[in-house]
């Protein structure tokens, strides 16, 4: 039995471990996003996120009283900033599932992962969305993290503003290359086969102006193979290069 617990232990602190990053990020998003999507916000991410956030806040109270000896002295002031965070974090996920709520009873289409959109004020400062995704996001919690640590606005709630933000901003700059690269992936795609459709209907690889070049192909092909082979990978081909292969 006692093998058991241990076990489950250590799973648990693991699975928490690993689950950390992300759930700082949506615990910060929670704050500076709108209109999230419904699988992005449900209930178990906002129980596992408050969960691993109270953890976090409690190991950083641990340090912040190992590492400060007087911690009775400004123990008031650090110990009211974190039941004001959890208030503010039910507060806010209630308002968010009340928008989920609308939304579907309005029978509106919404991307049901959607990691929320930006506030109408980055707009209005001419910022667009992407920059506001990548850097202005982060950067502005970062500021105001510093600023709450600047003025003893509660050790622990600053530290995770910090840690937060950090781990919101290598977030959305993985977030964007994986996006970018699988663009970049469906533009290669869509490269190679028509490269390879011009292989074969023999057309001279020097006609071709985008970087991918096939050589064109000199296994002997029938007439009828041809056709059949252009009819299946080359429906769009042009008119003029289906007039040369007949040829």
């Amino acid at each position: 039995m006692l093998n058991l617990v241990r076990n489950f232990g250590r799973r648990l602190l693991i699975a928490l471990i690993k689950g950390m990053p992300e759930a700082l990020c949506i615990s910060l998003e929670i704050f500076i996003r709108r209109r999230f999507g419904e699988r992005y916000l449900t209930w178990k991410i906002i129980a596992s996120t408050f969960a691993s956030v109270c953890l976090a806040l409690s190991f950083l109270a641990v340090f912040y009283h190992i590492a400060k000896p007087d911690w009775p002295d400004d123990a008031q002031q650090s110990s009211a900033a974190a039941p004001l965070w959890m208030l503010a974090f039910w507060l806010h996920c209630l308002w968010h599932k009340f928008v989920i709520w609308q939304r579907n009873r309005r029978g509106e289409q919404w991307f049901s992962y959607s990691p929320g959109d930006a506030f109408p004020l980055w707009r209005a400062m001419g910022i667009s969305e992407i920059t506001t995704f990548r850097f202005a996001e982060p950067l502005a919690t970062v500021l105001v993290a510093l600023a709450c640590a600047a003025l003893g606005i509660g050790g622990s709630v600053s530290a995770w503003l910090l840690v937060s933000s950090v781990s919101l901003f290598v977030k959305r700059q993985l977030q964007y290359y994986t996006e970018r690269r699988t663009v970049l992936d469906m533009i290669d795609s869509r490269a190679r086969s028509e490269r390879l459709r011009s292989a074969i209907g023999r057309q001279s690889p020097h006609e071709q102006s985008d970087g991918y070049t096939v050589t064109p192909t000199t296994t002997y092909l029938t007439h009828e193979l041809r056709e059949e082979l252009m009819r299946r990978y080359a429906r769009s081909a042009p008119q003029s290069q289906t007039n040369s292969n007949d040829e």
